[in-house]
């Protein structure tokens, strides 16, 4: 049982006044903005965190993950994030994904080195300075798609946030799944967006 005296039991996480936040918006402007139909039933609340790929984005990664497949492979991914206040949803928007190429990988694992840290690094450098990381992507090459123990270990340590996504394919069979917060909470899916939609 905690000691109620000791002072490590009343320390509590405040967010420094730089700690990112998302920013506001409705849901439905962003959504008519990028030409997205949200995620979730008419009858229910959409789901949160809505993500949103742009088209281009998804094509690198699905090309990054289908070049082995006798290993797993992945990066990160970069974007915006919105929070709309009246329906209590998150938006993800992902623009970008950084391979981690030098990464060391197995048929079921995949280790993130110095190598790929500075690949990642460099890569980080030309991105708009207000993106933020949203999340990560990585295969199970013919292993199906689902978090393992040790991707959540993963999530929980390094993807905290509710809005933070896992994105996992499998090149062999050709599915994918998505995952959101330290729970690795599933999600029904993700949208796909042009970049020229915005132009």
């Amino acid at each position: 049982m905690a000691d109620q005296d000791d002072p490590l039991q009343k320390i509590q996480w405040r967010p420094h006044k730089d700690t990112f936040q998302p920013a506001p918006a409705e849901l439905g402007a962003l959504a008519a903005r990028y030409g997205i139909e949200p995620l979730g039933q008419a009858d229910s609340p959409p789901q949160s965190p809505q993500v949103w790929f742009e088209h281009d984005t998804m094509r690198k990664i699905r090309r990054h993950l289908g070049r082995d497949l006798e290993r797993e492979l992945g990066g990160l991914l970069y974007g915006e994030v919105f929070h709309d206040p009246t329906l209590g949803v998150h938006i993800v928007i992902v623009w970008e994904a950084l391979m981690a190429e030098q990464a060391e990988g197995s048929p079921v694992h995949i280790r993130y080195n110095e190598e790929s840290w500075e690949n990642i690094n460099r890569q980080k450098r030309l991105l708009d300075p207000a993106w933020n990381q949203v999340g990560n992507y990585h295969s199970h090459p013919g292993l199906g798609v689902f978090l393992s123990g040790t991707d959540l270990a993963n999530q929980r340590a390094f993807f905290p946030e509710s809005w933070q996504v896992a994105l996992v394919l499998d090149p062999v069979a050709g599915d994918e799944g998505i995952w959101a917060g330290p729970q690795g909470t599933p999600l029904d899916g993700y949208r796909l967006f042009s970049r020229k939609y915005l132009q």
